[in-house]
């Protein structure tokens, strides 16, 4: 018979309890199951799945970047030309290619730390960036190898080169070289009309601090 009285609220309020209980075990009872059939499903779609895999091969850098040495001089002086013809044709040739291999031989690299960008799997040189203190004196690609994410990896290495702040100098006409560094955190600083280069082209200041 059911319990009357105090012993009755005793028993009606366990049996709450108790289908509560039911109702919790048989959630989770149905999660359990559901959650088992989505491992199922999940370790089918593994077997079967033919997208893009994320192999080690699939998350390589574009380019491996090490501090240039004195056999570089002359992939160093092929990028730096190509680069500068075909990024900024308008600008007078002051100097032949034997000068400016001397040049980057004995004033930019004793001067400067300098790295290269190389192909990971073959000794092709990609780009090179120089950092003198605290300014990024040069950062040039192979105009065949843009838009390949190689020159995204050379301003990192200044920024370990110089951590707190970085200037730089850049034509005004090059809007492509500007448009770069302001992608990378740099903004203008001031603007001159060219008295200051030996090439009388207008150009720009441009810094980047970390903290701004």
């Amino acid at each position: 018979s059911r319990p009357t009285g105090a012993v009755s609220q005793v028993w009606c309020h366990l049996s709450v309890q108790q289908s509560h209980l039911i109702y919790v075990s048989g959630q989770y009872s149905w999660l359990r199951t559901h959650m088992r059939g989505l491992g199922k499903f999940v370790a089918h779609l593994g077997d079967s799945w033919q997208g893009p895999s994320m192999t080690r091969e699939s998350v390589r850098p574009p380019a491996v970047v090490r501090p240039a040495s004195t056999d570089d001089a002359d992939a160093i002086t092929a990028v730096f030309l190509a680069s500068r013809a075909a990024a900024m044709p308008y600008l007078t040739r002051l100097h032949d290619d034997d000068e400016t291999r001397w040049w980057l031989t004995h004033v930019v690299m004793p001067e400067c730390q300098v790295w290269v960008a190389q192909e990971l799997d073959a000794p092709q040189l990609l780009g090179f960036v120089a950092v003198k203190d605290d300014v990024l004196e040069h950062l040039y690609l192979s105009p065949e190898h843009r838009r390949r994410g190689i020159g995204s990896q050379l301003p990192e290495q200044a920024y370990r080169a110089s951590p707190d702040r970085l200037t730089l100098r850049v034509f005004t006409r090059n809007t492509d070289a500007r448009a770069f560094y302001e992608r990378h955190g740099f903004q203008p600083l001031d603007e001159n009309d060219g008295s200051r280069n030996e090439e009388n082209e207008p150009d720009m200041t441009y810094g980047w601090t970390r903290y701004r």
